[in-house]
């Protein structure tokens, strides 16, 4: 094969690539959304509902790590002394 044949080739093929590696990342982050959301919704629904309402339940996988740092709490049931300790390890 000559050089700029290959070189032709290669150009060709190379600007197609990306499209599947793109194509692929971007399905690994809407699944990693959705089990986060998932996630939530077991352990915090009334938090996942707010969220839902919103259309931002998907977006939770953003601040997970922050929450998780935090601890789950159950709203319903927590004093405030617990809810302020939450919202001093989250800071």
């Amino acid at each position: 094969m000559s050089v700029s044949v290959e070189a032709a080739f290669v150009k060709k093929l190379g600007g197609r690539a990306g499209i599947p590696i793109t194509a692929l990342n971007v399905y690994g982050i809407v699944h990693k959304a959705s089990e986060s959301a998932s996630r939530l919704k077991s352990f915090m629904p009334q938090f996942y509902h707010a969220l839902y309402v919103e259309k931002l339940e998907m977006m939770y996988f953003l601040i997970e790590p922050i929450i998780m740092k935090a601890g789950y709490l159950n709203v319903s049931t927590a004093t405030d002394n617990e809810i302020t300790k939450a919202l001093k390890r989250i800071m």
